[in-house]
């Protein structure tokens, strides 16, 4: 089997595993694909929110919040 990845082009695939993945207190079960010539991991978008790696609103720019000394 094989998928198509962001450049284009097709990748191997040899496999699937299902874990668990935690940073801290937080975690998410993924479906790992395997693929021939990979030799790191890459997770999901909303997996990466999900575990809080980045802001829940990526890739949209944070709101700027203005505040004011009462006097």
């Amino acid at each position: 089997m094989s998928v198509t990845h962001v450049a284009g082009d097709n990748m191997n695939l040899l496999g699937t595993i299902t874990c668990q993945v935690s940073v801290e207190t937080r975690s998410t079960t993924e479906r790992i694909y395997i693929a021939e010539g990979v030799q790191q991991l890459y997770l999901p978008l909303e997996s990466c929110k999900a575990l809080h790696l980045i802001h829940h609103t990526f890739p949209s720019p944070f709101k700027r919040v203005h505040s004011r000394a009462f006097r």
